[in-house]
């Protein structure tokens, strides 16, 4: 009896980790940075694909490969894992790779927003630097996706103990 399926042989796991992927997506819309001597947000969409952040003045911001691949590859670990991950657990184990990658990379916003427009976003940059924490957004997606690499891995340790 395995108690990971649900009536209609849907891994239930692999399922929370499909819904925990979408979910971390989602926080994309919510605020990535802060800038906390000017109590302003900088919202994920605008830290992963650039665009204007008024934060000191209106600036316009990079495209940041980091921010948008911690956003993206929870949704595609989910796939991969609900869909392909049910036949094969190293699929699985590639997805349960990818949401701790996706939450790495979440939880380094602000450090990877700095390497992207440090000398772009500001003139003081020592002035700068202390004030920029991370958001929210950032946070929720990063718990997110490590509770989606822990799904993950007791789907493949419970199909090893079964």
């Amino acid at each position: 009896m395995q108690k990971s399926k649900e009536k209609n042989g849907l891994p239930i796991y692999l399922l929370c980790a499909l819904i925990l992927g979408i979910l971390t997506a989602v926080t994309i819309f919510l605020p990535a940075i802060y800038y906390t001597k000017g109590n302003s947000g900088i919202i994920g969409y605008v830290v992963a694909f650039g665009g204007v952040a008024d934060i000191n003045g209106s600036k316009s911001l990079f495209f940041n490969w980091g921010a948008t691949l911690g956003y993206l590859l929870p949704v595609i670990a989910g796939l991969l894992a609900f869909f392909v991950g049910k036949k094969s657990k190293f699929f699985t184990g590639i997805s349960a790779f990818l949401f701790l990658l996706s939450g790495i990379l979440l939880f380094c916003n602000v450090n990877l927003f700095l390497t992207t427009c440090y000398e772009h976003f500001v003139s003081n940059t020592s002035a700068f630097e202390p004030h920029l924490i991370l958001g929210y957004g950032a946070w929720i997606g990063g718990f997110l996706s490590m509770f989606a690499f822990i799904a993950c891995v007791v789907d493949i340790v419970k199909s090893k103990l079964n």
